[in-house]
């Protein structure tokens, strides 16, 4: 008489291979509203888990990171230069440099140096005031002409600009009947572009007639 335990055991098994197909899986299967009607294949709902380049477990929502071929941009590289900061009149000493004569006028420059470690800018006129012996303020009016229009001027280290001055030695209406059209001057103020500290530049170029008219062009 044939054992009816040895028969009932291979049945067992052989329904865990046609019914339960990958029963050793961890995770839960489940089958679409597709399959289920098909018949076609099991679907797993738990995602993959994701590990880290050394081969440990990635944290919990973690991806892993995309790599390039191409080299990382250098920090705070934009594509645009470090802002250049203006010109402080600490950073700056001045001095006038006579040009030619021309009929009823004369011409000079005022110059700056930038005598500090670093790379500054200036833009437009800034100021001039003339001061006599005494450290008294002669009359000054400041005329501001243009072309060339104002334009922002990168001094680096050492380096220089200029301002074309211009003024009048013959007497106006508003100079003196006799004698010397002005006060003679001694310095003439100077304040950089959006400073207030003056510097003091010697003078020795004669009295500024018409009133201490000054034509001034932007530094350049």
């Amino acid at each position: 008489m044939i054992s009816a335990r040895p028969v009932l055991r291979a049945l067992v098994v052989a329904g865990c291979g046609l019914v339960l197909a990958g029963c050793s899986f961890e995770g839960s299967v489940t089958a679409t509203d597709d399959t289920s009607s098909t018949g076609g294949p099991p679907t797993r709902t738990g995602a993959p888990t994701a590990t880290s380049p050394d081969g440990s477990p990635a944290p919990a929502g973690s991806t892993t990171p995309t790599t390039s071929s191409s080299p990382p941009a250098p920090a705070g590289d934009g594509g645009t230069s470090p802002a250049v900061e203006r010109c402080h009149s600490g950073d700056l000493v001045g001095r006038l440099v006579t040009e030619d004569s021309s009929a009823g006028h004369r011409h000079a420059q005022i110059e700056l140096r930038n005598i500090s470690g670093s790379t500054c800018h200036v833009r437009g006129y800034g100021g001039v005031q003339l001061i006599d012996e005494y450290q008294q303020h002669l009359p000054t009016e400041q005329d501001r002409v243009s072309p060339p229009a104002p334009a922002t001027v990168t001094v680096g280290p050492g380096g220089t600009t200029t301002s074309e001055l211009t003024w009048a030695v013959i007497p106006g209406a508003a100079d003196a009947d006799s004698g010397p059209c002005q006060p003679e001057p001694t310095t003439l103020s100077v304040i950089p572009p959006d400073e207030t500290e003056p510097l003091a530049l010697a003078w020795s170029l004669g009295p500024v007639c018409q009133g201490g008219t000054i034509q001034q062009q932007a530094y350049r």
